[in-house]
């Protein structure tokens, strides 16, 4: 038999939504995590992790803020078998323990128990850091680039002189005080490999950061102008998030931050003719009013976000910027400044949200704190839309 234990210091309400939660539990433990409908005796469940290795089952046992227990059978494995965590309130928070017993005595079940009893290292950490802290423990270990990427277009392609046999990642802008911006990095350059490892997509980013952390130094390899450059870079260590402490202090923030951000925008729409809003500057490139329709959608987002974070729902999934977000509200805002105010009331409508949310959910760092983090990385999202507004400008009225 597995056993594991440890102290959480939160109480067993806040340790029970991260076992039974999809959204959470993706901040612990799997990489995804569905379940059929909501945690319930008999219902089923599925995790899923990036190595490839996915378990389903059903829940056997849920007694609210007291124990959680389900059978488990991993791809493969000989039987199944049963997985239980006893949630114990003490002096401070809660006691935690998970076992996981039902092995077979044949060779293969013990090498499966040796496989699981591997598996379960340092994950009663990970969900410790996630309720006491409210971020993903994995995550934070993971080193940062301190890079905004996007794909390589053909038009880009062109633009830098890549050659046609070589792949790789557009650099949109670099994160201030990073590794990269450091190192020289700027927007135009594309990555092609990292630490010796070809970098053809976003995916192949993370096989050329495994096993590494912050602080370490690797090699990136880049294009600019059609030649090729390598030099050391130091991965960025990442912080945690500096999350005002209530909904009012992060409402405040929001509002004085997003009031900045739209005053900049305002000066350098102001006077522009709408047809060099709506003009695109290159084919593969955003005019200023699709910029600002992505801003208005992505706002949206995050009220989708807030939503979620009162029952810690699934959020939304963003795969990609294809043209379908981008559709609708150009339909309905036809003018910058129709789009800009659009996008101010957004931005008020979001942070009215995040005041009025319920003191049990800014109470809990498992919600609050992560979507804090999400928030305030909004600033620097915008600012790089801002960027890539004053170039399309500056493109459209070069042809005027």
């Amino acid at each position: 038999m597995i056993t594991d234990s440890i102290t959480i210091h939160a109480p067993a309400a806040d340790v029970y939504a991260a076992l039974v939660r999809p959204a959470l539990i993706q901040q612990w433990f799997s990489d995804e995590a569905f379940l059929q409908f909501q945690a319930r005796v008999g219902g089923a469940y599925y995790l899923g992790w990036n190595l490839g290795y996915r378990v389903t089952g059903t829940f056997t046992a849920l007694e609210p803020n007291t124990r959680v227990a389900m059978t488990w059978r991993g791809d493969g494995e000989e039987r199944e078998t049963q997985v239980e965590y006893s949630l114990t309130a003490v002096d401070g928070g809660t006691y935690v323990t998970i076992t996981h017993n039902g092995h077979s005595d044949s060779e293969r079940g013990k090498q499966e128990e040796a496989n699981h009893r591997r598996g379960w290292e340092g994950v009663l950490e990970a969900l410790k850091h996630l309720v006491e802290n409210g971020t993903d423990l994995r995550f934070m270990r993971r080193p940062m680039l301190g890079i905004f990427l996007d794909e390589v277009t053909p038009a880009r392609r062109a633009e830098v002189h890549l050659p046609d046999d070589v792949n790789g990642v557009w650099i949109v802008g670099t994160v201030e005080n990073s590794g990269a911006r450091a190192a020289g990095l700027e927007r135009g350059d594309v990555v092609v490999s990292i630490a010796g490892t070809p970098v053809n997509d976003f995916a192949s980013i993370g096989a050329a950061l495994k096993g590494k952390v912050g602080g370490d130094m690797v090699d990136v390899a880049y294009y600019r102008a059609g030649v090729r450059y390598e030099k050391p870079m130091q991965l960025t260590k990442r912080q945690p998030p500096a999350v005002p402490p209530t909904p009012a202090g992060l409402a405040a923030h929001l509002r004085d931050v997003n009031s900045r951000l739209m005053e900049e925008i305002a000066a350098l729409t102001a006077g522009v003719p709408e047809e060099l809003l709506a003009r695109r500057p290159g084919a593969d490139e955003w005019s200023v009013n699709e910029n600002l329709a992505h801003l208005i959608w992505t706002e949206r987002i995050h009220q989708v976000d807030v939503w979620n974070a009162v029952s810690a729902g699934i959020g939304v999934e963003w795969l990609d910027n294809n043209p379908a977000h981008l559709t609708p509200t150009l339909a309905k805002y036809r003018t910058g400044a129709a789009l800009l105010d659009a996008l101010r009331e957004e931005l008020m409508a979001t942070a009215a949200q995040v005041e009025a949310l319920p003191a049990d959910a800014a109470a809990r760092a498992t919600t609050f704190i992560g979507l804090g983090a999400t928030l305030l990385a909004g600033e620097g999202h915008m600012r790089d839309h801002i960027e890539q507004m004053t170039r399309a400008l500056e493109a459209v009225k070069a042809t005027v």
